[in-house]
């Protein structure tokens, strides 16, 4: 809720904040964050909690481990590589 005057000069900037957030949550509830890898025990500097992120912001995990990873590596053809490599950096 934003509450203030139409008169009133930051009283929009709130509205664009408000609107802002909103659809960086709709973005983040559509999300899937991939996990390289697995922790040991005692790496308590990449722990994370998966059940608070995916309750509060509706992140979805996803586990890779490093060998599957390699697999579907080998598997990409050069065009494939290129078209995503373009869509995250045009132009290169």
């Amino acid at each position: 809720m934003v509450t203030g005057r139409h008169q009133d000069p930051g009283f929009y900037d709130q509205i664009r904040d408000r609107i802002a957030t909103v659809n960086i949550m709709r973005q983040l509830r559509r999300s899937r964050l991939g996990i390289f890898g697995s922790t040991y025990p005692g790496m308590l500097d990449l722990n994370v909690d998966r059940t608070m992120l995916e309750a509060t912001l509706g992140i979805a995990f996803e586990d890779i481990e490093l060998d599957e990873l390699e697999q579907e590596y080998w598997q990409l053809h050069d065009d494939q590589v290129r078209a995503t490599r373009n869509s995250f950096l045009p132009g290169m």
